[in-house]
């Protein structure tokens, strides 16, 4: 068994994925500057970081360096695909990208 690691008050072994929600109604409360940041704390700290943008405006691809409209793949095609198909068998057939700067992945919006 791994090492039990506190974060955030919370102790467990970091083997064990964890999900972390950002969402609010409102707009220009700090969602993506909370996400981005939250997801660079974690990397620094050791952990395995994925990000997923699902806002239609894709200001958190476009904080980690990618122009959205360039992107021939998104959330939306992963989600049609899963429609259209019934399921996607590996996480090789998301269109996962990774950031430069922060060597975080993303799945894009």
């Amino acid at each position: 068994m791994g090492v039990i690691v506190p974060i955030f008050g919370v102790s467990y072994t970091p083997s064990v994925s964890r999900i972390i929600t950002v969402a609010n109604q409102k707009g220009g409360v700090g969602k993506t500057t909370s996400t981005l940041n939250l997801g660079a704390a974690l990397k620094q700290m050791g952990y395995r970081v994925l990000l997923v943008d699902l806002d239609p405006q894709a200001s958190l691809t476009t904080s980690l360096g990618f122009v959205a409209d360039e992107l021939e793949q998104s959330v939306y095609t992963a989600l049609k695909y899963v429609f259209d198909e019934g399921d996607i068998n590996t996480v090789s057939d998301l269109p996962l990208l990774r950031s430069k700067q922060e060597e975080i992945t993303l799945l894009p919006s």
